[in-house]
């Protein structure tokens, strides 16, 4: 369950697989109110009998089965527990749907025969249903009988259902309590992150505009580098605090995709050379201005940045990563491939989760640039995906978008 609260309708909907199994298997007619008296669910058909009397009004507004089952959900609420009725021939139960010490609505189920029926009380049912009385006397008597002593298993094993998917109700919100209570854990402690950080960096800025001597200047510049490594990756853990949170903000405006090809390519290519990767684009497919897309160039250029940035880290000296931009009518494919390592069918599935590395990563990183990726993508309309023959085959990284409607 997606939602915290118990009683909206994604809650409601939960129960619709179980209770829907429970009839089928049962033979019992099911029902699900709110703790207002309002059908939520069903009735869920259990028998021929039930499909017959759903035929008419008998559980509409105003209809029999409807008038019989208030009274009985009332009682179940006031006495919070097992309530049971007849109705001519047919037996009708109503059990309080209890969550967290909190009846949150009524089960009623039932509708069945605890005995062999007689044509004199099918007929009186026949009459305040409205039916045939001869088409509803053969169906009570092709039913089987459900005797008490089933009838009582089977009151078991519903509250045995009910409280096993309470259970899981349960646990799946204090999941998310705690997954929420995290996210917000991060992003709070990423923005306190960066304070200190700025003033590190501010004053190894100023030193290294100093004259120094040798060693301490290499000394300084290394500090520098390692206040802009740990600020990339304060600015990750901040980045998937707002995406975790729906917070991630992204500005819509034209964007021309060849344009932050170009742009990401550019910037990133001395990283590639220091490592001795070989980066290249699809020039042709690049220069094929205007391509372009209603989004947040930043934010695109970020996620773009992210997948190259990996595939180069990912790849051994001599390899190569090659950016390739394909267009039709409705979207704009970048397809990032490089020669690395690879990923095991295992790990492909996960390489989009937060905090998920591989176990050849041995370089500095949080395992959220693809995380973030696949945020800002799916924000602007579109996917993002990876595909890998397996370890050392190497891995490509598709990017799509909608293009921007024609003006």
């Amino acid at each position: 369950m997606s939602s915290a609260q118990f009683g909206d309708e994604q809650f409601w909907q939960s129960w619709a697989t179980p209770l829907a199994q429970y009839a089928s298997a049962s033979g019992m007619t099911v029902s699900l109110y709110d703790s207002a008296g309002v059908r939520r669910l069903g009735p869920l058909l259990g028998t021929r009998l039930a499909e017959l009397l759903a035929s008419t009004n008998f559980w509409q507004a105003g209809g029999a089965g409807s008038a019989f089952e208030s009274p009985l959900l009332a009682q179940a609420v006031a006495t919070a527990g097992l309530a049971q009725g007849r109705l001519g021939d047919l037996v009708v139960f109503a059990t309080p749907l209890v969550i967290e010490l909190v009846v949150r609505g009524v089960l009623v189920f039932g509708w069945v025969l605890d005995r062999f029926g007689n044509s004199l009380e099918s007929g009186r049912l026949a009459q305040l249903i409205g039916v045939d009385a001869n088409q509803l006397w053969r169906t009570v008597r092709a039913e089987i009988p459900c005797s008490p002593a089933r009838s009582s298993v089977l009151v078991g094993l519903l509250d045995t259902l009910v409280v096993a998917h309470a259970a899981h109700l349960v646990s799946m919100r204090h999941f998310e309590e705690l997954a929420k209570m995290r996210d917000r854990f991060l992003a709070r402690a990423a923005h306190e992150l960066r304070t200190p950080l700025a003033a590190i960096s501010l004053r190894a800025d100023l030193l290294l505009a100093r004259p120094l001597d040798p060693v301490v200047r290499t000394s300084v510049e290394k500090i520098a580098d390692s206040v802009k490594t740990e600020a990339h990756l304060i600015e990750d853990l901040i980045d998937a605090g707002r995406t975790l949170t729906g917070q991630l903000r992204v500005n819509m405006g034209p964007v021309s995709v060849a344009e932050v090809v170009r742009d990401c390519v550019e910037s990133i290519a001395p990283v590639a050379e220091r490592k001795g990767v070989r980066l290249s684009s699809d020039h042709d497919a690049v220069a094929a201005d205007p391509i372009m897309i209603l989004g947040d160039g930043t934010r695109v250029r970020q996620a773009l940045l992210n997948i190259i940035t990996n595939a180069i880290k990912f790849t051994p000296a001599d390899g190569a990563v090659t950016v390739r931009l394909r267009v039709t009518a409705e979207q704009v494919e970048v397809a990032v491939t490089d020669t690395g390592c690879g990923m095991e069918p295992g790990f492909l599935a996960r390489a989009f989760e937060p905090f998920v590395r591989s176990d050849r990563d041995n370089d500095s990183g949080l395992g959220l640039g693809l995380t973030i990726a696949r945020q800002i993508v799916d924000r602007h309309g579109g996917s993002l995906s990876a595909e890998s023959a397996g370890a050392d085959q190497g891995s490509t990284f598709r990017m799509r978008l909608p293009r921007a409607p024609a003006a």
